[in-house]
């Protein structure tokens, strides 16, 4: 049975794409719900006709008001008049702007809000994917076939790879639609064979995405083993820096630079996105981090499963790279490894949330202090007339100062993020903030602090019944408090 996202989709690719009020059925009103919450259906004005369901003819009847805006009635000629509420006479255009927009937000593109062809195609923006940058667009509704998409695509962007998600499972079968006839650089996935709603929020398959698209572009031939590691070598014996677009790999204190292209994976594989996580969290995570921070409907236990077989073909090096301790639900790794720039905050061992402290100085400059234990060397005189020397170790508070786009860096255009913007606001707000669950700034913030220290737990609780986010580490700021 297709979902109600499913059933949405279809209704988007017809010439009428609305949903009326006896489509949403009782047992399936919390995923309607979850529909409404995303904005993805506008009201209309009431029907001035209805589908009569009292009768086994299902006909359509004209509505009657008895009391404007209050009740209605129409007339059935086997149940004679029945009265009805405004409730049943509602109905939703389905906005394909914001099916769209939720697309893009899916593949962290920032949405370019253009549309075309009536805006039944609308441009996403672009991002790489699948071994290199595409053009991305959402198209839907009636008659749009695949040749007229290419054909505007490239009128705009000419000659560069596309990747289109449409409403269809199946765009082609037009009168004149072949497939062979389309560019090369094109390619086409149903939006509801390739997503679902879930959580209040849009996921993509990412994974089946990036393998399909993969088999058209490969950047080489990739060996057995990449990176040659001596006999007897363990996982203990191996150290990664990981770069943006390559790898530095020691082992056993050999270094070995690779690109991820000529290692035959693209440098944003879900494989590798996952190990840029651990480098990040220097080793450890959670399954439950590894979830949120992630893209696509893949479960935790397989995109991790696929990240310990592409390092076992890199090294040739037998054992579990990343074993998981089921007790604690988490993956630690047996090798060391870390992010090459080491922009994160230097978080002592055994440190968590409840250790660290924020605060903002009247220039605008972070303090963030956590607690860390100092060894002191000594020298004790023995009463036997000897020198001993003793090493005592202390605990005391360290500062380090960095500003706010040290931690959520601005984009090419010099915009904070709304993340930095969050993280500004709870500050100055004591470390409470009135926001929703699914408030997706707050949750961007709370990844990006995880990965920043390397702590797996989230950094911040949410209390349903008064929708405050709480933070887990102290908060202050020289500036006066403000609300969220």
């Amino acid at each position: 049975m297709r979902t109600i996202w499913q059933q949405l989709l279809d209704r988007l690719g017809t010439t009428a794409p609305v949903i009326y009020a006896f489509d949403m059925r009782p047992q399936q009103m919390a995923q309607w719900e979850e529909i409404l919450s995303l904005g993805l259906l506008r009201e209309l004005e009431l029907m001035d006709i209805i589908l009569c369901e009292d009768c086994g003819e299902g006909h359509w009847a004209n509505i009657f008001w008895i009391e404007p805006g209050v009740q209605a009635c129409f007339g059935c000629p086997e149940a004679g008049v029945i009265t009805v509420g405004p409730e049943k006479l509602r109905k939703w255009h389905i906005d394909s702007r914001r099916v769209a927009a939720l697309v893009a937000e899916a593949l962290d593109v920032d949405f370019a809000g253009e549309g075309y062809l009536s805006d039944r195609l609308w441009r996403l923006g672009r991002r790489r994917i699948g071994g290199q940058y595409r053009e991305i667009f959402f198209g839907g509704g009636m008659g749009l076939e695949a040749a007229e998409i290419s054909s505007t695509i490239q009128n705009m962007v000419g000659r560069a790879p596309a990747l289109v998600f449409h409403v269809r499972r199946q765009i082609f079968g037009g009168q004149n639609e072949d497939i062979n006839t389309l560019p090369t650089g094109h390619h086409f996935f149903g939006l509801d064979s390739v997503s679902a709603i879930r959580d209040a929020r849009l996921m993509l398959d990412f994974d089946y995405v990036e393998e399909r698209l993969m088999q058209d572009h490969r950047p080489g031939e990739k060996n057995v083993v990449e990176i040659p590691a001596p006999p007897g070598t363990g996982w203990k014996d191996v150290s990664i820096l990981l770069y943006d677009g390559m790898m530095q790999a020691t082992v056993s204190g050999r270094i070995h630079e690779k690109e991820f292209d000529e290692l035959g994976v693209a440098a944003d594989a879900q494989n590798v996105q996952v190990l840029r996580l651990f480098a990040a969290a220097r080793g450890s995570l959670s399954a439950d981090s590894i979830a949120k921070a992630t893209d696509g409907l893949t479960p935790t236990k397989k995109k991790v499963g696929r990240l310990r077989d592409l390092l076992r073909e890199l090294f040739g090096i037998d054992g579990d790279p990343i074993p998981n301790n089921r007790k604690a639900d988490s993956y630690s790794c047996a090798f060391r490894i870390r992010l090459g720039d080491d922009l994160g905050y230097p978080t002592p061992n055994g440190s968590g949330w409840v250790h660290f402290s924020f605060h903002e100085r009247d220039d605008g400059r972070l303090v963030v202090s956590t607690g860390e234990n100092k060894r002191r060397r000594g020298y004790m005189a023995g009463g036997d007339g000897t020198v001993r020397a003793e090493v005592a170790e202390e605990s005391q508070e360290v500062f380090r100062t960095y500003t706010l786009e040290d931690i959520t860096p601005r984009s090419l255009s010099g915009k904070l993020p709304a993340e930095g913007v969050v993280l500004q606001k709870l500050l100055r707000a004591g470390g409470q903030l009135n926001r929703r669950a699914d408030d997706i700034p707050t949750l961007k913030l709370a990844r990006r602090l995880m990965e920043w220290t390397g702590i797996s737990q989230p950094p911040f609780s949410f209390s349903p019944p008064r929708d405050i986010w709480v933070a887990s580490f102290s908060c202050s700021s020289a500036f006066a408090r403000i609300k969220s």
